[in-house]
């Protein structure tokens, strides 16, 4: 077998290869204009040079293999993407993500992939399958890239060279290059043959440097996205091997991923989501909707329970002195939180459940199936049925909550598209609020309760005239989008 295969496993920490003597061998790549090394294997003994997943961890404690070479042992080249599927695409399209469970090894490196017969294809000849350089950037590797140090490169710089996967290219010899970007791309093919042959013995001289030597590949450098991450920035696939209640974990901007959403509306929803490692970056991508929060991250409870306009029962012009807990808020298809907490989680049949307090999480899973299906069916009807359905939540977290309170979603509703209102209180009511209740606008969420609300009915004489308001107090749309 030319490919080291292990099978379906529940969890991707678990996929540990069974090992086996596996082989090794360089060849100079055959063409005009590009002089590159290709790999195939042959049987090797326990002083084999190809690092093993122990020989990597040795490295990384004698080292730090993993900060220096862009690689992690445990995670898979180029993020999960499948390098068979390259050669069915048209050029352009992007990547297509592997899964964990279908996954070869070659050289102590995994490899993800979207179906069994391209793993398959991949253990017959990975040397014609695996990504050239490396699979980091080529045009990183000339030396004549403007964003790379103008001197020697050496493996450190490796960092700099992070790649984009949907940014392809297949040479004529049916090999794989991935680029940091479209630009580089372009550039590197105006001169390809000189620019293939300066990257390939740029790499030669650059792997030789290693003490932990053997084959490199990229696992962990990808491109970095500097916008607000999805739901606080959390690693969501975290959540699923923690114990309950325990802190979120992290996650960094070094390892992002940019998920697409849909509705039934023709919408497209973008957001970046940030992991705490590769592994985790590569196992959402391989399977999204496992992992993606419920209704988008924001708050199960006020899915369930808090009213929106579209509601028969809305409550919203009900005086805020007898409306309900649950009456007047703003929520619809095109205002959104909820607002949410990322520490207040819990996962149920196999989902992820935000909610912005602990006291209103208990109160959804005090009925969970009951709950959750008020919910479910709300979200549908906002945005249709489906796993990857709707915007997420990316400015509706607690952290702006404060105090001191910094936004709230009831008054400023995070934007999904054109027909988001900027605020959702009418100009001249809100300035008449901000006049005598500016100070404490968005306190009942975070602060001694009904701060906000107590001082709208303190100076309801005076707001009446500006505001919509029953003959005793405001209405109720106005307090929830005002004070909560």
């Amino acid at each position: 077998m030319d490919a080291h295969l292990y099978g379906a496993v529940d969890a991707p920490e678990a996929a540990l290869p069974i090992r086996r003597p596996y082989v090794r061998r360089r060849a100079a790549a055959a063409g005009a204009f590009v002089a590159l090394w290709s790999l195939s294997l042959m049987a090797l003994s326990q002083t084999t040079t190809v690092m093993s997943m122990k020989a990597q961890a040795q490295c990384a404690a004698d080292g730090g293999f993993i900060g220096e070479f862009c690689n992690e042992a445990q995670s898979p080249v180029l993020g999960g993407a499948d390098v068979v599927a390259y050669r069915s695409l048209q050029q352009g399209a992007r990547a297509v993500q592997g899964k964990p469970d279908i996954v070869a090894e070659w050289n102590s490196f995994r490899f993800w992939f979207s179906s069994v017969k391209n793993r398959d294809a991949f253990m017959q000849a990975p040397e014609t399958y695996a990504p050239l350089l490396g699979g980091f950037c080529p045009f990183a590797l000339t030396g004549s890239d403007a964003k790379m140090p103008q001197r020697s490169l050496s493996v450190k710089d490796l960092k700099a060279m992070g790649v984009d996967p949907d940014q392809w290219f297949i040479d004529e010899d049916g090999h794989l290059l991935v680029f940091r970007g479209p630009e580089a791309l372009r550039l590197f093919g105006r001169d390809f043959a000189a620019n293939m042959e300066k990257a390939s013995q740029n790499w030669e001289a650059l792997i030789a440097q290693p003490k932990c030597s053997g084959e490199l590949y990229n696992t962990q450098c990808f491109r970095t996205d500097k916008g607000v991450p999805a739901v606080g920035g959390v690693d969501v696939v975290a959540f699923f091997s923690l114990e309950a209640g325990s802190k979120p974990v992290e996650g960094s901007s070094k390892y992002p991923f940019q998920l697409t959403t849909t509705d039934s509306r023709g919408n497209n929803y973008e957001s970046t989501f940030h992991f705490a490692s590769a592994l985790s970056r590569a196992t959402f991508a391989a399977n999204p909707a496992k992992y993606l929060p419920a209704y988008g991250g924001f708050c199960a409870y006020g899915m369930a329970f808090e009213r929106g306009p579209d509601h028969a029962e809305w409550g919203g012009a009900v005086g805020m002195d007898v409306a309900a807990p649950e009456e007047g808020w703003p929520w619809a298809a095109d205002v959104l939180g909820p607002p949410t907490s990322v520490e207040n989680w819990v996962i149920r049949d196999g989902k992820l459940y935000f909610a912005f307090l602990p006291e209103v999480m208990a109160e959804f899973l005090d009925d969970f199936e009951t709950n959750s299906k008020r919910a479910d069916e709300r979200w549908a009807a906002w945005y249709g049925a489906g796993d990857l359905t709707g915007p997420v939540s990316v400015d509706c977290t607690s952290a702006n909550y404060g105090p001191p309170v910094a936004r709230t979603c009831t008054l400023q509703p995070q934007r999904i598209n054109d027909a988001t209102p900027a605020k959702t209180i009418a100009p001249g009511c809100l300035a008449a609020l901000d006049d005598v209740c500016g100070a404490v606008q968005g306190a009942n969420a975070v602060g001694v309760f009904g701060d906000c609300s107590a001082c709208l009915s303190a100076h309801f004489a005076t707001l009446r005239d500006s505001c919509p308001s029953t003959i005793t107090a405001l209405h109720a749309s106005v307090d929830k989008a005002y004070c909560w």
